[in-house]
């Protein structure tokens, strides 16, 4: 059971929403936070930026099998993607599969609904694509492939929308599992639990969702 909280409470935790994960806490944001759009894209006729509300954010483990994961609208129909037409990533109107950079420690896969387009210069981000994406009845579940499915993960508005999806801290994760496999022998070891329970979450995917333009 997912547990929620407020930024405030996220912010006076001290730690990033990520960092949070390892308890399976969800922090959403409900019109609270705002960024600018980027230099000439989102400006007003007087040519000042226009600020894009973030309305809400969710954030949970998830476990990858067969060395994917993915998310789909719930409600719609849409042909199955190829295995072979998977990068890091790929994606139909109604459907996205990620194939992480490793699959030994759990990932953090991140939603956010925005009313418009948020800035996306991020220079955390080591991967990142933009696509449409349909919603039929407002409802996003999580695909863990063999492993099933979880409904009702993130609640948004049926419509259409542009998809931005990236990801993060992949390289630096990847070394460090790497790095903990070669330390420890015994994976009962507390100190290779704890070190394993460090990573979760730490890559990190992010899927901002904000209303398809005509």
């Amino acid at each position: 059971m997912a547990h929620y909280v407020s930024v405030a409470e996220c912010n006076r935790a001290g730690r990033s929403f990520e960092k949070l994960l390892g308890s399976n806490y969800d922090c959403r944001v409900r019109r609270v936070r705002s960024t600018f759009a980027p230099a000439g894209r989102g400006t007003s006729p007087a040519g000042r930026p226009i600020m894009s509300n973030l309305i809400s954010r969710i954030t949970r483990l998830v476990t990858p099998d067969h060395g994917l994961f993915g998310f789909y609208d719930e409600g719609g129909r849409y042909p199955e993607i190829r295995v072979t037409d998977i990068t890091w990533f790929a994606a139909n109107e109604g459907e996205v599969l990620i194939s992480p950079a490793q699959d030994l420690v759990k990932q953090g896969m991140q939603f956010e609904h925005w009313a418009s387009k948020p800035n996306l210069a991020d220079n955390e981000a080591e991967r990142e694509a933009t696509f449409p994406f349909h919603v039929t009845y407002g409802s996003i579940g999580l695909n863990f492939i063999a492993g099933g499915s979880e409904p009702d993960v993130f609640a948004i508005p049926p419509g259409r929308y542009d998809v931005h999806l990236s990801g993060h801290h992949l390289t630096r994760v990847v070394h460090s599992v790497e790095e903990m496999y070669q330390r420890y022998d015994d994976y009962d070891d507390p100190e290779f639990a704890s070190s394993r329970d460090a990573l979760l979450g730490e890559e990190l995917y992010i899927a901002r969702f904000w209303p398809l333009q005509s």
